[in-house]
């Protein structure tokens, strides 16, 4: 069983590269996959852990929902943009966002769960998480 932590930074290191992978190449398809990979991770989140996380420190939670807004913002702003150049610049500040967010989870949320959840319930929070992108994905 693999745990929550885990499956969160394993999303987070495949978002990363789709990032470097459009920086390269400015591919439009990648800026798709971009928004479909986040938007499940930000789902499975908002739905499984934040709940979690707002028992635990509500401060932290409300900041990561905050976040979490600010990203569908973005994400919307590149889905419906007529043009590339403005889709090219929501992409820009949708990758400084989530790399902030990334470091803010790896340094407050991760060791904050690790420390009141039990192996079992990091176990069994990971697999809904799985299953929860898994189902996002297939719509």
């Amino acid at each position: 069983m693999i745990n929550a932590i885990a499956v969160l930074e394993q999303d987070h290191e495949e978002i990363k590269a789709l990032f470097s992978e459009f920086a390269d190449s400015q591919d439009m398809h990648v800026a798709t996959l971009i928004c479909d990979h986040l938007m499940a991770h930000i789902r499975a989140e908002d739905e499984l852990v934040y709940p979690i996380l707002a028992k635990l420190d509500p401060d932290l939670a409300a900041k990561a929902a905050t976040d979490h807004t600010h990203a569908k913002y973005l994400i919307a702003r590149i889905q419906s943009s007529a043009g590339e150049g403005d889709a090219v610049e929501a992409l820009s500040l949708l990758g400084e966002a989530f790399h902030a967010h990334v470091a803010a989870e790896v340094d407050t949320a991760f060791p904050l769960l690790m420390a009141k959840l039990s192996h079992p319930e990091l176990g069994q929070l990971g697999e809904q998480i799985s299953e929860r992108k898994r189902m996002i994905q297939a719509t």
